[in-house]
């Protein structure tokens, strides 16, 4: 997600990156805009890290513990949590998620991985969501031109949740 001026662009296709996306923010429940702005961790990871009980060196960059979710304030902020199956989790189970995490040499979180368990007839539910680019500066001047539309309602259905 990249801001430029007062719009919000995403990569169309973040392979590629030969396309962005336009997203209105006036389209936006006022209550998700928080996930917009949030520039560089758009999927509030970092935000789970209140919870951390537990975690381990297990190699260069790399972290294995446990997530006690009952002590992050709102772990359905980030997109990673499937907020119903958290509802079905005992709080004892809510207390021992366990997280994988890799970071780079100046502690970037580069990945983050987890495991909620099984419950209530549900199988368990893993998440993962990766980070690259760390202190990517784009030339947001003419290269963009006539590469930038307009997100489609799906973006927007997305967005509102």
């Amino acid at each position: 997600m990249l801001h430029r001026g007062d719009q919000h662009l995403a990569r169309s296709n973040p392979l590629t990156g030969d396309q962005w996306t336009r997203i209105d923010v006036r389209k936006v429940d006022p209550a998700r805009r928080a996930r917009l702005e949030r520039f560089g961790d758009p999927a509030h990871a970092t935000d789970l890290f209140a919870g951390i009980a537990s975690a381990e060196p297990v190699g260069t960059g790399r972290y294995r513990g446990t997530l006690d979710l009952t002590r992050v304030p709102d772990p359905g902020v980030s997109v990673l949590v499937d907020e119903k199956h958290l509802g079905i989790l005992t709080a004892q189970q809510r207390a021992a998620v366990p997280f994988e995490a890799t970071v780079d040499d100046q502690q970037r979180l580069l990945g983050l991985r987890f495991t909620m368990p099984a419950a209530g007839g549900e199988p368990e539910r893993s998440a993962e969501i990766s980070y690259s680019e760390h202190g990517f500066k784009p030339d947001l001047g003419a290269p963009f031109e006539g590469r930038i539309g307009p997100a489609p309602a799906a973006v927007y259905e997305v967005l509102n949740g």
